[in-house]
């Protein structure tokens, strides 16, 4: 059984131990092995923001997907990690396999006749596979940026999340044109304009 005094003791031992962790850390970003590390992160980062820039949703998702697969290979350390990209990964492929059907007006007709509910839609599109990753992946990265990270990991977190939107933007746009959405509210705007 403690007592407060044990408590306090070990409330202490752990001050300390925060201190000398710390300080540690401190030693081990000013080392040669921490700097090639900072740039290798600054060289990915800029490699995650020219993806994004590209504006193309299968490249935005292959990258993704490449990001998935290395943190899985290399960084799961517990079970939950591993069960977050198992399903990030799953939800992933099922987005990929939206994006031909997306560009086939025939074919997505039918996608958009299966989410017929207004719980499945959102600003009168299907809330597909690919619009359904884009808002869990979303929050998943949000909440991975709420750890313990080097500033540049959470740069690197950022740019994902900012390609994510912008691939999800480019996706909804996609789904306008094969549904003709866009040209529906682009006639009703110049009937209520004249």
């Amino acid at each position: 059984m403690s007592t407060p005094d044990t408590n306090q003791g070990l409330l202490v031992r752990l001050a300390k131990s925060m201190v000398n962790e710390r300080a540690a850390y401190i030693g081990r970003e000013r080392s040669k092995e921490a700097k090639q590390y900072r740039l290798s992160q600054d060289m990915l980062l800029q490699a995650t923001k020219a993806i994004g820039k590209s504006g193309d949703v299968d490249l935005i998702l292959s990258a993704e997907a490449g990001f998935l697969k290395n943190d899985a290979r290399f960084y799961s350390n517990s079970p939950s990690m591993r069960s977050s990209l198992a399903a990030a990964l799953t939800e992933l492929g099922q987005a990929q396999k939206m994006l031909p059907l997306v560009k086939d007006p025939e074919l997505y007709l039918a996608i958009d006749a299966s989410h017929g509910n207004a719980k499945s839609r959102i600003g009168g599109v299907p809330r597909d596979a690919a619009r359904q990753f884009f808002q869990s992946h979303n929050a998943r990265l949000l909440n991975a940026d709420k750890s313990r990270l080097t500033d540049t990991e959470k740069q690197i977190l950022d740019a994902r999340r900012h390609n994510i939107r912008v691939a999800a933007l480019a996706y909804t746009a996609q789904q306008e044109q094969a549904l003709g959405v866009g040209l529906v509210a682009q006639v009703r705007e110049r009937v209520l304009s004249m």
